[in-house]
C-alpha cells in the first residue's frame, strides 16, 4: 500500500479497498490500526493492547498527511527532535515531500543531535542541505569531539549514501575549524571528503563555500571540479574567503587574483557572485563579461594587499557585456584612504556600499577623517548608481554627523541610509538630531531618499516641498 493512504472498510469491518491521500512512495504498513484513531469507541479487536488497557488513543499511528502538516510547522531541530520520538514518525520523516530540505549546525554545541540525527536516518529526497560550521556564542562546548570530527562522519556518509541530487549546498564557516585543529591528517581528510561530495553532485542551482579557509591548491580544485560537472546550471555562487590567507609567500597575492581565473570559465550561467576583492583582477572581470549574464557582484573588502590591478576601463566593459549588473561592496574595519582611492575607481556599478567597523577593531592609524574622505570620495566618484549606503560606527560625535552630507548632496539617485551606532554612548541624542537635520536640509529636492534607518529603525522625514508644503517620507526596514 502507499504512503499516505488509508483503508475503508465496509459494515462488518473487513478492508475494501484503499484511498490515496499522500504523495510519498512509502509503505504503510499499520494503516488498518490507523483508521481506529477515528473511532468513537476507539476500541475493537484491530486496536492495539496498550491502546485498549489505557483506553487512549495511540499517537505513534497518526497518518501521514497529520504528520505532514505537523511536520511542515516545525523548525528543522524540532523535526529532528519528533522524528526520534517513535518509528512511525521517524519513517515519515524520511519521506522526500518533508526531508528535502535540511539544516544542521556544528558549533561544538549542536554538533551531536546533528550527527544523532545522522546516523540514524537520511532524507531520501534531499534537495536543499545547509550547513553551518560558526562556532557557538556564549553556549559552553558540551561535546566530547570536535566539530571538525562530526563534519567529517556526516560527509564520508553522504559519499556512502551517494547523495548527489542537491539543488543547493552551503557549507559556510568551515575556516575555524580548518584553522584551528592540529592534525594535519583530519583536516587532509575533511578537504579530500569535501573534494569527493562536490564532484558528484550534478544538478547544483546554488554553491555556497563562504568562510571556507582552504589552501590555494584545494579551493580551487574544489571549484573547478564543481564547474565542471555542473557550472553551467549554477546561477549563485558564494566563495568570500574561500582561501586562507595565512600565507606568507611572497607570490600569494598574486596568485589570489589568478587561482581562480580558469574554474570560473567553467560557470557559463552564473547571474550571481559574491567572491572577496583580492579574488578579482582584470581577467577575471573578463571571463564574468565573457557570459554575458551576471547580474550581482557581492565584493568583501577586509584585508587588501594590492588594490592597483583593475582599471575604470575593465569594470566598464564588463558593465557594457553585462548590462543589468549591480556590484555591491561590503567593506569591514579599517581602510587606508590610499588603498580606498584605489579600489573604488570610476567604472564600477555600485548601488550598494556597506562599512562597518568593529566593535572589537583598534587601529591607532584609523579616525574618524579616514571615514570622511572615503565617503567624500564615493561620492564625487560614484555619484550616479548608489542607492543604498550603510555604515556602522562605534562613536556618535557631531562631527561624524556631517560625514554623510556630500553622499546626500552628490547621489541623486540614493534611496535609503542605514547608520548604526551604539546608543548608549554620548551625545547620541545630540548626534541623531543634528544627522536629521542635514538629511533633510542636504537631501530635499536633489535626492530620492525615501527611508532613513537608525540602529535598524526606520525614521520619519519630514521635507520642504517645492510648493512650499510638508511631506513625510519614511520607509520599512529592508
Amino acid at each position: 500500500m502507499l504512503n499516505g493512504s488509508v483503508a475503508e472498510r465496509d459494515d462488518k469491518g473487513h478492508r475494501r479497498r484503499a484511498v490515496e491521500i499522500g504523495s510519498s512512495d512509502m509503505e504503510e504498513k499499520q494503516a488498518p490500526k490507523r483508521m481506529k484513531l477515528a473511532d468513537d469507541n476507539g476500541l475493537d479487536l484491530h486496536t492495539p493492547r496498550n491502546v485498549m488497557l489505557n483506553n487512549e488513543p495511540d499517537w505513534s499511528l497518526l497518518p501521514y498527511t497529520v504528520l505532514k502538516c505537523i511536520y511542515s510547522l516545525l523548525p528543522r531541530r524540532h523535526q529532528c527532535n519528533m522524528s526520534l520520538a517513535c518509528r512511525n514518525w521517524f519513517e515519515h520523516f524520511k519521506a522526500s515531500s518533508i526531508s528535502r530540505t535540511l539544516i544542521l549546525n556544528f558549533n561544538g554545541v549542536d554538533d551531536s543531535m546533528a550527527m544523532r540525527f545522522f546516523k540514524g536516518i537520511f532524507p531520501r529526497g534531499l534537495l536543499y542541505l545547509n550547513i553551518d560550521c560558526r562556532e557557538s556564542d556564549g553556549r559552553p562546548r558540551i561535546d566530547e569531539w570536535d566539530s571538525l570530527e562530526y563534519l567529517l562522519m556526516m560527509m564520508k556518509r553522504m559519499l556512502t549514501l551517494r547523495v548527489e541530487k542537491l539543488v543547493c549546498l552551503r557549507l559556510a564557516n568551515m575556516s575555524r575549524m580548518i584553522k584551528d585543529y592540529t592534525e594535519k591528517g583530519k583536516r587532509k581528510d575533511l578537504v579530500m571528503a569535501l573534494r569527493g561530495f562536490i564532484s558528484n553532485q550534478r544538478q547544483l542551482r546554488v554553491l555556497n563555500l563562504s568562510c571556507a579557509g582552504l589552501k590555494l591548491q584545494h579551493g580551487s580544485e574544489v571549484i573547478a571540479k564543481a564547474g565542471r560537472n555542473c557550472g553551467s546550471k549554477i546561477k549563485k555562487l558564494i566563495i568570500d574567503d574561500l582561501f586562507s590567507m595565512d600565507n606568507e609567500d611572497e607570490d600569494f597575492t598574486d596568485q589570489l587574483s589568478t587561482v581562480l581565473l580558469e574554474p570560473l570559465r567553467y560557470y557559463t550561467g552564473l547571474t550571481s557572485l559574491a567572491c572577496s576583492y583580492q579574488n578579482l583582477s582584470p581577467e577575471i572581470l573578463n571571463v564574468l563579461a565573457t557570459s554575458g549574464v551576471l547580474k550581482l557582484l557581492r565584493v568583501y573588502v577586509v584585508k587588501v594587499m594590492d588594490p592597483g590591478h583593475m582599471t575604470t576601463g575593465d569594470w566598464e566593459n564588463l558593465q557594457a557585456s553585462c548590462p543589468q549588473l549591480e556590484a555591491h561592496f561590503i567593506c569591514t574595519n579599517a581602510i587606508d584612504y590610499q588603498t580606498f582611492w584605489s579600489m573604488m575607481i570610476p567604472g564600477i556599478p555600485l548601488t550598494i556600499f556597506r562599512w562597518t567597523i568593529e566593535e572589537d577593531f583598534l587601529d591607532e592609524n584609523w579616525s574618524e577623517e579616514t571615514l570622511a574622505r572615503g565617503l567624500f570620495h564615493l561620492s564625487r566618484t560614484l555619484p550616479g548608481n548608489i542607492r543604498h549606503v550603510s555604515v556602522s560606527l562605534q562613536v556618535a560625535a557631531s562631527h561624524i554627523a556631517c560625514l554623510f552630507n556630500g553622499i546626500l548632496y552628490d547621489c541623486a539617485n540614493i534611496e535609503t541610509l542605514s547608520i548604526d551606532v551604539p546608543e548608549k554612548t554620548e551625545n547620541a541624542i545630540e548626534f541623531k538630531k543634528l544627522l536629521m537635520h542635514n538629511i533633510v536640509e542636504y537631501s530635499s529636492g536633489r535626492t530620492n531618499l525615501r527611508e532613513f534607518q537608525y540602529n535598524g529603525r526606520t525614521e520619519t522625514i519630514i521635507k520642504q516641498t517645492e510648493n512650499g508644503k510638508e511631506s513625510s517620507t519614511s520607509g520599512v526596514n529592508v
